[in-house]
C-alpha cells in the first residue's frame, strides 16, 4: 500500500525535475503553471475537500493544539540558531522560512493517496492551520530583517488575501452551515482540483536546484533539522499526549515532515531575501523528505 501510494508522488516530482533540465520547458511554463495550481487549481481542491467534510466528526482542537505550539517552538529556535550561527540577516529569513514552511501539494498528494477522501479532508483543515500561520510568521519575519517597502496593512493583506487560506475558510463555512453549490458547479471544481496534484508535483520537481548547495550546507542542515526532525517530533508528541486518533497523528506528523514549498523561494526573491540560499534549501529537504515521510508511513500504515 505504501509503494503504490508515494512511489508515483516521487515519480512525478522527479520526471518535474527531467522535463524542466533536460527538456523544452522553460521558466515561462512552469511560472505559469505556478500561477494557475496557486490561483485556480488547488484552492479548488481545498474547497471540495472542505465543503463537505464533516468537521465535528475532525479532532479539529487536538490537530490545531499540535500544530500550533510545533510551529511556534521551531520559529523561536531558528532565530536562537541566528544569534548563536553567524549568518547574515538575508540568509537568516530564507533559514528561517525553509524551517516552517511546507509543501501542501506533497501533504495533500500523500494524504489522498494513502487515505482516500477521509485523508483529504483531516489534511485540507491541517493545511489551513499551518499555512495561515506559517505565511503570517514569514513575511512579519522576513519584513523585520530585511524590510520591504509595503506598509503593514498591506503585509496583513498579502496573508488574509492568499488563495489557499480563503478557500479552507469558505469550505470550513460550507460545512459548518451545510451549504451546497449546485452539483454542476460543485463538480466542475471536483475535476479542476484533481488536476492540482499532478501539475503540483511537476511543479515540485521544476523547482529543485542543486547548484549552490555545497556552499551553505551548515544553514541548510541547521534548517533541515529544525523542519524535518525536530517539528514532527514536538507535534508528534503532542498528538500522543493528546490521545488523539491513528489518522489524525498521522498527518499532523506527515504534514509537519514536508520540505519547505516553493513559494518561500518567491518570498526570499521578491522581498529581499537570499533566494540561492532559499533554493538549495528545497533541493535538499525535498530530497531527504523521501526516505522521512516513506518511514512515517510505514510506521503509521501497514505496507
Amino acid at each position: 500500500m505504501i509503494v503504490t501510494a508515494v512511489l508515483p508522488i516521487f515519480i512525478l516530482i522527479g520526471l518535474g525535475f527531467l522535463l524542466k533540465n533536460h527538456f523544452s520547458f522553460g521558466e515561462g511554463f512552469w511560472d505559469t503553471s505556478n500561477r494557475l495550481i496557486f490561483l485556480v487549481l488547488f484552492p479548488s481542491l481545498l474547497f471540495t475537500s472542505m465543503s463537505r467534510a464533516e468537521l465535528a466528526q475532525l479532532p479539529t482542537g487536538g490537530m490545531a493544539v499540535a500544530v500550533i505550539p510545533a510551529i511556534l517552538t521551531v520559529a523561536f529556535l531558528t532565530l536562537v540558531v541566528q544569534k548563536t550561527y553567524p549568518m547574515d540577516t538575508r540568509g537568516f529569513t530564507s533559514v528561517f522560512q525553509g524551517s516552517i514552511r511546507l509543501n501542501t501539494y506533497l501533504g495533500l498528494a500523500i494524504a489522498g493517496g494513502v487515505m482516500g477522501a477521509k485523508g483529504l479532508e483531516y489534511a485540507a483543515y491541517t493545511a489551513a492551520v499551518m499555512i495561515t500561520l506559517v505565511n503570517f510568521l514569514s513575511v512579519v519575519t522576513v519584513e523585520r530583517f530585511v524590510g520591504m517597502k509595503s506598509g503593514w496593512w498591506s503585509l496583513l493583506k498579502s496573508v488574509l488575501a492568499n488563495p489557499l487560506i480563503l478557500a479552507c475558510v469558505l469550505g470550513m463555512v460550507f460545512s459548518i452551515f451545510h451549504l451546497r453549490l449546485p452539483e454542476v458547479a460543485y463538480q466542475s471544481l471536483v475535476f479542476l482540483g484533481g488536476a492540482s496534484l499532478p501539475m503540483g508535483l511537476l511543479t515540485v520537481g521544476a523547482g529543485l536546484r542543486f547548484s549552490s548547495v555545497k556552499h551553505s550546507l551548515g544553514p541548510i542542515m541547521w534548517c533541515s533539522f529544525l523542519k524535518l526532525i525536530l517539528l514532527p517530533a514536538i507535534s508528534g508528541l503532542v498528538c500522543w499526549r493528546l490521545g488523539l486518533q491513528n489518522e489524525a497523528t498521522m498527518i499532523v506528523v506527515v504534514f509537519s515532515s514536508l520540505p519547505a514549498s516553493a513559494s518561500a523561494y518567491v518570498m526570499a526573491h521578491q522581498m529581499g531575501g537570499d533566494a540561492e540560499l532559499m533554493a538549495s534549501i528545497l533541493a535538499i529537504q525535498t530530497l531527504f523528505s523521501v526516505f522521512l515521510l516513506s518511514g512515517i508511513l510505514v510506521y503509521f500504515t501497514p505496507l
